[in-house]
């Protein structure tokens, strides 16, 4: 299933090139590089044989990051390849209604990895915008460690899945050096919402060169016959960028 959805996604993208108008433009390449400051909010609602909750949050943290792109482009259409990582960490404790005295806690650990592919056309008219498609592949694995029992009662789970996607952005001028970009997409399946907002400032320090400062907000829902969860990922970067 999986497979047949990545195809589909590189299919729809690279439909967005098959105009013949953009075959005798030249290709530049341009990399990014950013480190993301992220507050990380998770949430899990369900009842199996390995869980049981009521939908307060596992996760709560500030961690960093990262964050690496590549992109093909020409003058109206471009193609681009972004992997995205975060880990978290943090500890739950609660009290047992019957014996407040008591507590009861779990050790929640999290990794996040996202990797998106798109394909898409930018125009400078009327103003500087861009529309794209693609696909995005994730990988969620949740750890929790509850105590104070002896031996520690420990789940896991690891989903993996793709979704495809849909989004635009334009851009805007501030001054000689400085542009101004905004950008979201959406991503709709089955099981799985994913939607991304993506403001930043970029700084054209030389002609090959450029920094970046922005904000990030993603959100992803998984639901199944057995638990719903829920992921809210946001918070300042700061990256590089070079162009050839």
């Amino acid at each position: 299933m999986l497979v047949k959805k990545m195809v589909i996604s590189i299919f729809i993208m690279f439909f967005f090139l098959s105009n013949p108008l953009l075959k005798s433009q030249a290709v530049r390449l341009a990399t990014s590089d950013r480190l993301w400051m992220a507050s990380i909010r998770s949430s899990i609602k369900g009842s199996s044989q390995s869980i049981r909750t009521k939908g307060r949050s596992i996760i709560n943290s500030l961690k960093p990051g990262a964050s690496g792109a590549l992109k093909l482009y020409g003058e109206n259409w471009f193609l681009l390849d972004d992997l995205t990582y975060l880990r978290s960490s943090s500890q739950v404790i609660d009290h047992i209604a019957s014996n407040p005295e008591q507590i009861i806690g779990m050790d929640s650990y999290g990794t996040f990895l996202a990797n998106t592919f798109t394909g898409g056309v930018s125009y400078k008219k009327p103003f500087a915008w861009k529309a794209f498609l693609g696909g995005r592949y994730f990988i969620a694995r949740v750890k929790l460690i509850s105590f104070p029992s002896e031996p520690s009662m420990f789940m896991g789970r690891t989903d993996k899945w793709i979704m495809p996607i849909i989004g635009g952005g334009m851009e805007a001028s501030l001054c000689k050096r400085f542009t101004f970009e905004f950008s979201g997409d959406i991503g709709l399946d089955k099981n799985y919402l994913n939607l991304q907002i993506t403001p930043l400032i970029t700084w054209k320090i030389t002609k090959s060169g450029a920094a970046d400062i922005g904000y990030r907000f993603m959100y992803v829902q998984h639901r199944d016959s057995t638990l719903v969860a829920k992921s809210k990922f946001n918070g300042i970067f700061i990256g590089v960028r070079l162009m050839f």
